[in-house]
């Protein structure tokens, strides 16, 4: 549903906050992520080959798939309202952020980002905030993954009543 509403341009992006998984402001958006020749996909499965990361990744779809050619950007939404992770659950190593984490790491982008859209939290030891945290200590090496949260609550205060 909530592409329905991207594609026809009802929801405000600029409205809503990207918080950094120890919960301090950003001070981004969403649209930050965007530029005008961004594509965004729904449920897209993730590149793999059948030498390297087809049993890592191969087999998951991300959520929504932001590519930006322009900034050379990617970023990976997963959204979660109260279901459990998949793919190893939590795991720091092998969990699902962890797996997105992975993907992103061996993208050819100067940019990459990981966004969890998930419910408004306000402690720093939630799991949504640890599983991502866990994901990037894990994921992280030479070239950096970006991580944010993201909250519905947001996106439905984002929303429009007519496209614009």
């Amino acid at each position: 549903m909530l592409w329905a509403f991207h594609q026809s341009r009802r929801v405000d992006w600029s409205s809503v906050r990207l918080i950094r998984e120890n919960l301090s402001g950003s001070g981004l958006t969403v649209a930050s992520l965007f530029t005008a020749d961004s594509t965004l996909y729904f449920e897209y499965p993730l590149f793999s080959t059948p030498r390297f990361g087809e049993k890592h990744w191969g087999d998951m779809r991300a959520d929504f798939l932001l590519f930006s050619p322009a900034t050379r950007h990617i970023a990976v939404f997963e959204c979660k309202l109260s279901a459990r992770f998949t793919s190893d659950g939590t795991a720091p190593r092998t969990g699902q952020l962890a797996r997105l984490a992975t993907f992103l790491r061996h993208c050819e982008a100067e940019a990459r980002s990981l966004v969890l859209l998930c419910p408004a939290i306000t402690d720093a030891e939630d799991r949504f905030a640890v599983a991502l945290r866990n994901a990037l200590k894990y994921s992280n090496g030479a070239r950096p993954i970006k991580g944010f949260l993201a909250f519905w609550e947001d996106v439905v205060d984002a929303l429009r009543e007519e496209a614009v």
